[in-house]
């Protein structure tokens, strides 16, 4: 049997809202050309989008209007997990405390995969010094 391809897209959105649609339009299409070029192939995408699951870039990346072949991306996190009061950002400008509601750093699969839901992973800072202003995330991704 034939091994699997899996499409591997690491990016990093810009902050405009209309410069990052046209950004994920853009990501999408070369998606797309990929799963054309692997034939039932599974997509995993992560990266910094810049925007939430209510930014107009949010709904470009995840594909749901069907306006191009690339398929719906599915975003790892399970929303309905969050807690009503917790900021879920995973942006924390090196201190360790998100002021935002929704992470922007997402992982979103596609083809055959699915992705446990994601984790944000908030113990990084080592004596208040964190190697990045972001906290990680993570999912397991596996094939349907």
């Amino acid at each position: 049997a034939a091994k699997p391809t899996i499409i591997f897209i690491d990016t990093h959105l810009r902050h405009d809202d209309a410069f990052a649609v046209a950004c994920a339009r853009q990501l999408r299409a070369r998606a797309a050309a990929l799963e054309k070029k692997y034939p039932h192939s599974g997509i995993v995408v992560v990266g910094d989008m810049n925007h939430d699951r209510t930014s107009a870039a949010y709904r470009a990346l995840v594909g749901a209007s069907g306006t191009d072949t690339a398929g719906v991306w599915h975003d790892a996190f399970d929303y309905q997990m969050k807690p009503v009061a917790e900021k879920w950002g995973t942006w924390h400008a090196f201190h360790g405390v998100s002021s935002a509601g929704w992470p922007s750093d997402l992982i979103f699969v596609g083809g055959g995969l699915r992705a446990s839901p994601a984790e944000i992973l908030r113990d990084g800072g080592k004596g208040g010094v964190w190697p990045t202003d972001h906290f990680l995330v993570r999912a397991v991704v596996l094939l349907k």
